[in-house]
């Protein structure tokens, strides 16, 4: 409902950030995060098994798309402290204004992880002499991701990314995709032109 969501001005918990980009990771598919799969019996007898909740919440097309871009952010972007040696891994960074939360959560194809690192009784600037560097997305939450996820993925065959298919529209690509309009002509863009300039080209 807030618009201004996708700037970082909503709270979010860790489990909310791992769910999400699981759906990358799971080619656009979703299930909601539980905490009990199931439960056994002694005798291996099956007491409750959850049922699955997976379903599509973004064209395949997108979710890869997104992979592949999240993937140069480790390759040579922010998370560079993120990178597993040759297994595939996309993430993303984020440090809040005034360093006062970072983030890295990232994906491999078997397995998803999100690091928050912050001081819990209030929000406070991870800037010294309160912290020994200044905290973002790229240095504390991108190492210990790392650190977690790289026994964790521990004789795990490494697997790699499904790439898009070049030429393949999306269902969200091809909705919003406008009919021209005869009528109508293109604007130039005149983005970083002084207020003369743009009115000459635009007249």
């Amino acid at each position: 409902p807030f618009p201004s969501a996708v700037l970082g001005s909503n709270e979010v918990t860790v489990l909310d950030m791992a769910s999400a980009y699981s759906t990358f990771a799971a080619d656009g598919m979703h299930a909601d995060p539980v905490f009990v799969t199931e439960i056994t019996r002694a005798d291996g007898s099956v007491l409750y098994q959850r049922p699955s909740t997976l379903r599509r919440a973004i064209p395949t097309e997108v979710a890869r798309g997104v992979t592949g871009i999240l993937s140069q952010v480790v390759q040579r972007g922010t998370g560079t402290a993120a990178r597993l040696g040759d297994r595939p891994v996309a993430g993303k960074t984020g440090t809040a204004n005034e360093w006062r939360d970072a983030w890295f959560v990232g994906y491999t194809p078997d397995l998803v992880t999100a690091v928050w690192v912050g001081f819990p009784e209030r929000l406070r600037s991870m800037v010294p002499p309160d912290t020994a560097i200044r905290v973002t997305g790229g240095s504390w939450p991108a190492q210990i991701w790392h650190r977690v996820m790289e026994p964790a993925l521990a004789g795990t065959p490494i697997s790699p990314f499904r790439e898009p298919e070049p030429g393949v529209p999306t269902e969200r690509i091809a909705a919003s995709t406008p009919v021209p309009d005869p009528n109508t002509v293109a604007l130039p863009d005149v983005m970083g032109q002084y207020e003369t300039q743009a009115r000459g080209v635009l007249e």
